[in-house]
């Protein structure tokens, strides 16, 4: 009976093996998203994000093409996504991708909605985590100009990139397209500043430090490599094309725009090891897309109106920053509890200072 009992459990385990392994072979989207990518105009760089959305989808505990509203409310909550925008061109993204399996494997395809708003989805923590005040971003920004061993400045392109989402509102691909025909300077008796042409709208900066920046990135055709424990300093050429940021001459790629300006960012910082060189902020998970909305809280939070706001990010209406103007005020409020705290505790202090000297 023993042995039998050991025979029984021992299939048992063989067949939950077994059925694991089908399981796992039932949430595989590599195949359905190969066909999405030949079937669909999809650029390299939502390549990127639908394949990220994939990784997601296979640890979720249940294949898409058999999703209703509930299911799909449960995945994007699971996102820990920091920003509305975010989250509102996911949820396109995962119904294309779900249209589309649903099709290939004859499943009737529901009319999927998000069951809340896109800020009800919003990580709270991570979105706070992430915004950058204007003290912190001059910080931020300083720490990128970079002084080789001779004393000369290099490698403006990393501040530059910073400084155009914060100044101008650029979005991580608008300023990955930027060419430098695109810009243009007049000279003012307060200084010199800069209108970028985009394919929609013109930004100005009148921020002086940025637009000689700007001037600096164009001139310079070398690239600046700290020296370190592991390698020697080195000044690498970088690739002669039309567009503001450049990448450096390698062996590998020879694409005339750098990927994703983001990741270069985060390179950059990573690589240099001053990611964690602003206090209170992460700045390896932090993203031009970051900078760009702890601007316009910046903005709000400062008096700016939704309209003047909605032109500086670029945006048709204001509908697209309700969420922000919630989110400025609310920090708005934090911060001047936070003085307001630190002035009571300031004032005790110097009241029991008063009291202890009579």
């Amino acid at each position: 009976m023993v042995e039998t009992y050991n025979i029984l459990c021992l299939i048992s385990k063989i067949e939950g093996g077994i059925k694991m392994i089908k399981e796992n072979k039932k949430y595989n989207y590599e195949e359905n998203l190969n066909l999405f990518f030949l079937e669909n105009n999809i650029t390299e760089r939502e390549q990127q994000l639908y394949s990220s959305l994939v990784d997601k989808l296979e640890k979720f505990n249940k294949r898409i093409s058999k999703w209703d509203n509930f299911d799909l409310d449960r995945f994007v909550t699971e996102l820990h996504s920091g920003s509305a925008n975010s989250i509102t061109k996911m949820f396109q993204y995962i119904k294309k991708l779900y249209t589309f399996i649903c099709k290939k494997e004859n499943a009737k395809a529901k009319n999927l909605y998000l069951i809340h708003a896109s800020k009800y989805y919003i990580d709270k923590e991570k979105f706070h985590e992430s915004v950058l005040t204007e003290q912190q971003f001059n910080h931020f920004r300083k720490i990128l100009t970079v002084t080789d061993i001779n004393g000369v400045e290099y490698n403006y392109r990393d501040k530059v990139l910073v400084e155009l989402a914060w100044f101008a509102g650029l979005t991580s691909d608008e300023i990955k397209n930027l060419k430098t025909s695109d810009i243009t300077f007049e000279d003012r008796n307060e200084g010199k500043i800069a209108y970028i042409q985009l394919e929609d709208r013109k930004a100005m900066i009148i921020d002086s430090e940025t637009v000689d920046d700007i001037i600096q990135t164009i001139k310079h055709d070398k690239y600046y490599i700290h020296p370190s424990n592991k390698r020697k300093p080195q000044y690498m050429k970088m690739r002669d094309t039309e567009y503001l940021i450049r990448a450096v001459e390698t062996n590998v790629g020879k694409k005339e725009t750098v990927a994703n300006p983001s990741n270069l960012l985060r390179n950059v910082l990573i690589k240099d090891e001053i990611a964690d060189s602003v206090l209170g902020i992460d700045l390896s998970k932090i993203g031009l897309e970051d900078i760009r909305r702890s601007r316009a809280i910046n903005m709000l939070q400062n008096g700016m109106s939704n309209e003047d706001v909605a032109q500086f990010l670029g945006k048709k209406t204001t509908c697209d920053i309700y969420w922000l103007e919630e989110i400025a005020l609310k920090l708005k409020r934090e911060d001047i509890k936070i003085k307001e705290d630190k002035k009571i505790e300031k004032d005790n202090i110097q009241k029991k200072g008063d009291d202890d000297s009579e």
